[in-house]
């Protein structure tokens, strides 16, 4: 599934939580890579809901897996991970 600007919280997390067993499995993993970027990136302060929260963490850490996965048989071009911006200073 192609997750866009109108995509909603509920989709991009079934789209997670269907594909988490991406290993061996391109499409599976190509559809992770593409919902935890979606989520990380659409991320509140402070996510919860009815007592379930998110642990973008390892989200992170399962995102960094996945996308080494998908390098290793070429599945997507060389680019940089996704990563936290942080301001330098000098």
């Amino acid at each position: 599934m192609a997750l866009s600007s109108a995509t909603t919280l509920t989709e991009a997390l079934a789209q997670l939580n269907n594909n988490l067993v991406w290993e061996g499995d391109a499409t599976k993993a190509q559809n992770y890579v593409e919902a935890a970027r979606w989520l990380l990136f659409n991320r509140p302060r402070v996510s919860s809901d009815a007592g379930t929260s998110i642990n973008y963490e390892a989200m992170e850490t399962q995102l960094s897996k996945a996308e080494g996965y998908l390098l290793r048989i070429g599945k997507i071009a060389s680019r940089s991970q996704f990563t936290r911006g942080r301001m330098l200073v000098d």
